[in-house]
């Protein structure tokens, strides 16, 4: 905690000093800090998840938030600084396996610091610490930063989001943005470390090998970094195309294609899209040992998805189809962010499996000049077999995904708050073999969950 206070404390002191200037000088480095904006948002969570009779319930409340300095432009550089923090109000067993399954929390650890969870009732990361050059067509950002693409984004819906380390550049040119970047090091959601590529794998759970061994990763792989590419393209209004290659050195590289067209009406639009996804090992997926590397050298991942729907001013309706060949495991590390698949809904992921199908309808409808959204979705989820572990990493059975948000913004003297509730609902539909680790945070569950935003 102090660690990050002295590294926050040159910007305080740097506006104390130019506040004292009684001449500004407006190409001064000191305008640029005292010109500067601090805002953030204060945030509380609070989640429940019953699971089937016999197993453990669980709960957790924490509140925190996130502050971020931002400097004003100073010959187009711009420095920026902040913290993301939460402290434990209350939880229930966080720390105590279950006692049929030996299996712990799953949703709710992640408010906190999962990689400490008996000494940590508070998480303070210094999540945000860069300098970005801006110029005519684009931005290049150097430092710790919050990045947001389809396979390393924020997954912000805890108290922490996933942080990343290094060097990302976005240039916008007529109908083309280009997005490109080398991140070194990541934090993982709800972790308070940061770590090199290899060493942030495992540090959520890791399923099971092929052979059905407990998955023997953790700190036994090596990357040097991640490079990804992201170019779309929006010929007109309604079209866009884009592409983003990602280059997990030493570990594997995954390649997404999607086309996105709208179709407008005369009080609607009509909705299309189509996502190509394949992955293949690098090297050897990180190390020579089939038992300890991440990504098995023998998978070769196609993903299809496709989409249609319909939206007016009120919201989308949409319906989406996922389809993962039996060819390999659909890999993407959990530490990194959530997927982009069209079928994803919240509290639940396809990651680590193959031989998959995946179909939802997802609505969204707002009321009161949008300051209320209902936003609800069903899913069924045709996955392999729990025993087939070479297409199932985490033993996930077949399911139907019921989900249901409230999102609430406030207006008036409340206009920064916003107000989200989820329910979630999963029902079990293939084979457990009677046996509970196949069930529990997994089917057969009810997680709740609202979250209070002030954003300032």
């Amino acid at each position: 905690m102090n660690k990050v206070w002295y590294l926050l404390l040159p910007v305080f002191l740097l506006q104390l000093v130019s506040s004292a200037q009684s001449k500004e000088d407006t190409s001064s480095l000191f305008r640029a800090f005292r010109k500067g904006t601090l805002h953030g948002h204060l945030r509380n969570i609070m989640m429940v998840t019953n699971n089937a009779s016999g197993l453990t319930n669980y709960r957790a409340d924490a509140i925190g938030g996130h502050i971020l300095y931002e400097t004003d432009s100073f010959h187009s550089f711009r420095f920026s600084a902040g913290m993301h923090f939460s402290y434990r109000l209350f939880s229930s067993g966080l720390t105590t396996p279950d006692p049929v399954t030996n299996v712990l929390s799953r949703y709710e650890s992640t408010l906190f610091d999962i990689s400490n969870m008996d000494a940590r009732n508070k998480v303070m990361l210094l999540s945000v610490l860069n300098v970005s050059y801006q110029y005519k067509s684009g931005k290049i950002t150097f430092g710790r930063q919050l990045l947001n693409t389809p396979f390393v984004n924020t997954q912000d819906n805890r108290m922490q989001p996933t942080s990343v380390e290094g060097i990302y550049t976005t240039i916008n040119k007529n109908k083309w943005k280009i997005e490109t970047g080398w991140l070194y090091r990541i934090a993982p959601r709800g972790t308070l470390h940061w770590y090199g590529i290899g060493a942030s794998l495992g540090k959520y759970p890791q399923g099971t090998n092929n052979d059905g061994a407990k998955g023997n990763y953790l700190n036994n792989v090596q990357s040097h970094g991640i490079g990804l590419l992201g170019i779309h393209f929006l010929p007109k209004e309604y079209v866009h195309f884009q592409l983003w290659e990602q280059y997990s050195e030493n570990l594997f590289n995954t390649l997404l294609l999607q086309a996105d067209y709208k179709i407008p009406a005369a009080n609607h639009t009509w909705i299309t899209g189509i996502q190509l996804i394949q992955q293949q090992v690098v090297h050897q997926g990180g190390n020579a040992e089939t038992s300890k590397t991440y990504f098995n050298p023998s998978d070769h991942v196609h993903i299809i998805g496709v989409r249609a729907g319909w939206e007016n001013d009120r919201g989308p309706v949409l319906v989406n189809y996922t389809r993962i060949t039996g060819s390999g495991r659909f890999t993407m590390p959990r530490e990194w962010g959530t997927e982009p698949l069209f079928t994803f809904l919240s509290r639940e992921r396809n990651e680590g499996a193959g031989n998959v199908n995946a179909a939802t309808i997802t609505a969204m409808w707002s009321f009161f000049n949008k300051h209320l959204v209902l936003d609800a979705g069903y899913g069924r989820y045709l996955m392999p077999d729990v025993k087939q572990y070479v297409l199932n990493k985490y033993g996930v059975p077949s399911y139907d995904h019921y989900k249901l948000g409230i999102n609430y913004w406030g207006s008036g003297w409340m206009s920064n708050m916003k107000i989200a509730a989820l329910m979630i609902y999963k029902g079990e539909k293939g084979a457990d073999y009677n046996n509970l680790r196949y069930v529990i945070n997994k089917v057969d569950l009810t997680h709740f969950a609202c979250v209070i935003n002030y954003i300032f």
